[in-house]
């Protein structure tokens, strides 16, 4: 594996770390926002369901995508290596870097696997911001 592969895997595996923290802590909040009076017990908020699943839900999905991102990013197993030597066939050339075919099918995986955890990232925030605007805005004027 190149220092390249490596450096690129351990930034992605960063990023997703950092994203699946946030969406963590949207969901965190968005549950206890629900929790306030105007919205407690019930089933739906704002079109979300509000049980405890779907606030678990995408942060467990999220801990799933980073650790099989961790797996390749840390990874020191003979199946990867392998399949980069088998791989090594030059597909793209930037100035002094050269992206092989193994290389090229990893780093897709880890990119829509970013853009996967960003979606969820986006979801979470726009469930945490519909519910605490309805369930603790009208809470603030009673």
């Amino acid at each position: 594996m190149t220092k390249t592969f490596v450096a690129v895997t351990r930034v992605v595996l960063i990023v997703a770390v950092v994203l699946a923290a946030i969406t963590s802590v949207f969901s965190y909040l968005a549950g206890v926002s629900a929790a306030a009076p105007k919205c407690a017990g019930r089933a739906w908020v704002e079109g979300y369901r509000n049980g405890i699943w779907e606030f678990l839900a995408l942060p467990l999905s999220s801990a799933v995508v980073v650790i099989l991102v961790g797996t390749v990013a840390l990874g020191r197993r003979e199946r990867l290596r392998s399949l980069l030597r088998v791989y090594d066939l030059p597909v793209l050339e930037f100035a002094s870097m050269q992206v092989t075919l193994g290389e090229f099918v990893i780093y897709s995986t880890l990119l829509m696997s970013l853009v996967m955890l960003g979606m969820v990232t986006e979801t979470s925030a726009t469930r945490y911001n519909a519910i605490v605007n309805y369930c603790l805005a009208a809470a603030a004027f009673n």
